[in-house]
């Protein structure tokens, strides 16, 4: 408890700020965070203020490298308001209060940790304006702070021992409102009554989390987005608002090969090229309803159609374009060797012999079943196609008329 209070000369102002210098040399490795801000105030005897008011705690990074205590060396990283009530029912008393939940004024979220070697300014505000309680306070009207008669100190930067501190105190005129920043004077020899309510990771979780998912998703961790396989790679996550408890959390995520969802064609034959997986064939043209007992790599259309195959490897599934079919019931064999493909292997152009065979509908199709070139109704004894718009790969001419049709396998360079 208080044994004196403090409350500056004169008035009106416009804010008062008084509090103390705190070291903690190993605050980042031991991962010390301030759970808490405890202080005393008091309500004086003439008191004729507000019944309820907020105050803030606030906690400030100190640069002292400048040698001075002024705002160019405080970064504010923490507040926290406190509203106090029942004032008119507490005149000349002392009364305790507690601040917790800091936020960072700068995101929102939950205070950064404290760091090594670094000095830290706890004070307690009072400044009505911020909280829509007026612009400035007299001596009747605002709590006094509650202080102690010992000497302030703090842990010196280099040796680690106390070393006495004057307590710093920020006064602000309303009128014009001039902020100054004191380094000596009235009730800088007395300690305030702050008290830092401190814990190793008072909630700090570490876990460890390994995953695997699919080639094109991706998991969120930290509002970070992991869509490739990582290892050991570490989120600090630290606590909202809601919640001081921050949580380390090592991933380990590996993310599935992507599956290789193409087909190749043959006649009214389709082969999955994904070798190592288990398969389901669909029915295009009826919902993608699945194929009863189509469970093997390739399937053999018993109808003309459009079909497709749920490829699966491990927990993961992807399905691969319709295919259309249009060769069931039409003879293959009808032809013969009637019709000749030169040269081939080819580069740039080919030549199909047709002989005399009237009204022949030609198309190539490349190794996933899509036609590349076609031409219908032809009577001519041989066609020349060109070849240089199709890249290297394995191409099927298929010549057919109403009822036959042959297949002849192409080769281009």
């Amino acid at each position: 408890m208080a044994a004196e209070v403090v409350f500056p000369n004169g008035g009106p102002f416009f804010a008062f700020e008084m509090g103390s210098v705190f070291n903690f040399p190993n605050a980042g490795t031991d991962t010390l965070t301030i759970d808490s801000v405890g202080f005393t105030y008091y309500v004086p005897s003439y008191f004729v203020g507000n019944d309820i008011q907020t105050l803030r705690a606030n906690i400030y990074e100190y640069d002292n490298s400048n040698g001075v205590f002024d705002p160019s060396s405080l970064t504010l990283r923490g507040i926290s308001p406190v509203t106090l009530s029942g004032l008119l029912g507490a005149i000349g008393t002392y009364q305790n209060a507690i601040a917790t939940n800091f936020v960072d004024p700068a995101t929102g979220g939950f205070m950064p940790p404290l760091q090594d070697n670094k000095q830290y300014y706890v004070s307690i505000l009072i400044n009505p304006s911020l909280f829509g309680q007026g612009s400035s306070f007299d001596y009747d009207d605002a709590v006094y702070f509650g202080v102690e008669t010992t000497r302030n100190y703090h842990l010196n930067f280099t040796t680690h021992t106390p070393t006495p501190q004057t307590t710093p105190i920020m006064i602000a005129d309303a009128w014009p409102r001039n902020v100054y920043w004191y380094g000596g004077g009235f009730g800088l020899d007395m300690a305030p009554s702050i008290g830092l309510h401190l814990s190793v990771s008072p909630c700090m979780s570490e876990k460890t989390l390994t995953q695997t998912i699919c080639a094109g998703d991706s998991i969120v961790v930290n509002n970070v987005v992991y869509n490739s396989s990582v290892s050991g790679v570490t989120e600090q996550i630290y606590g909202g608002i809601l919640s001081a408890c921050d949580s380390s959390v090592v991933i380990n995520l590996t993310v599935e090969n992507a599956i290789d969802n193409s087909v190749s064609v043959l006649n009214n034959i389709i082969k999955a090229n994904q070798i190592g997986a288990t398969y389901q064939w669909i029915d295009c043209n009826n919902g993608n309803a699945a194929i009863s007992g189509a469970t093997d790599s390739s399937y053999a259309a018993t109808v003309n159609g459009d079909y497709a195959v749920v490829i699966t490897v491990n927990s993961c599934s992807d399905t691969s374009d319709c295919t259309n079919i249009m060769t069931v019931g039409v003879d293959v064999n009808a032809f013969g060797n009637q019709f000749v493909v030169s040269p081939n292997p080819a580069l740039n152009n080919i030549v199909i012999d047709l002989g005399d065979t009237k009204n022949i509908n030609i198309s190539i199709i490349n190794i996933i079943g899509k036609v590349v070139y076609s031409k219908v109704n032809i009577n001519d004894s041989r066609l020349d196609v060109s070849l240089k718009e199709l890249g290297q790969g394995v191409y099927f001419v298929r010549i057919e008329n109403e009822n036959q049709q042959k297949v002849i396998k192409l080769i281009k360079h």
